[in-house]
């Protein structure tokens, strides 16, 4: 197979804007600037950051239709979503040793999409430095959503609780805008 397959995604919706403006506010804990380095019609990304004490917060939304591929089963862009989400589940869980990663505490997600799982990665830092991801698989789509927080230094109080909730909220978002795309 090389070419797309019915129900798969040829196209993901703008990560900027699949989470509503005011929640986006309330969610970092002030107005957050935003940034986009990658807009296309089968990779988009938005970046979101509020840095002004006491708030440090990072939140990345990653929305990827992948495509039809011979490398990966059965060559149905589906087959290659599938290693994919594989692959970045075993780089949070082993991170390569040339990155300063910690290895990431993996929970499965039931009921999100065909594929889900949140990771939470406690950096050693002086300042405690929590990274929360989810990973999420519908059909072809692979939808990230990481989401930073930092406490000490000046900055804080959030807990790896409201990252997790927060990056889990922003992941129901752009899967449901994700749903609402047109399929082949």
């Amino acid at each position: 197979m090389t070419t797309l397959q019915p129900g798969e995604f040829r196209a993901v919706p703008d990560a900027c804007r699949v989470y509503g403006d005011a929640d986006l506010r309330q969610l970092m804990n002030g107005q957050p600037k935003s940034i986009q380095p990658q807009k296309g019609q089968q990779l988009n990304q938005c970046t979101y950051t509020v840095d002004a004490k006491p708030t440090f917060r990072v939140l990345t939304i990653l929305v990827q239709a992948m495509q039809a591929s011979l490398a990966f089963g059965n060559g149905s862009a589906t087959a290659d979503a599938k290693y994919n989400f594989a692959k970045q589940q075993q780089l949070l869980a082993k991170p390569p040793k040339n990155k300063a990663q910690p290895p990431a505490t993996i929970t499965a997600i039931r009921g999100m999409g065909d594929q889900a799982l949140s990771a939470l990665q406690t950096f050693p830092t002086k300042a405690a430095t929590d990274l929360v991801t989810v990973l999420a698989r519908y059909r072809n789509v692979l939808i990230t959503v990481t989401f930073q927080g930092e406490a000490g230094n000046g900055f804080g109080p959030v807990t790896a609780g409201e990252l997790r909730s927060g990056a889990l909220a922003v992941a129901r978002a752009a899967l449901s805008r994700v749903k609402s795309e047109p399929t082949v």
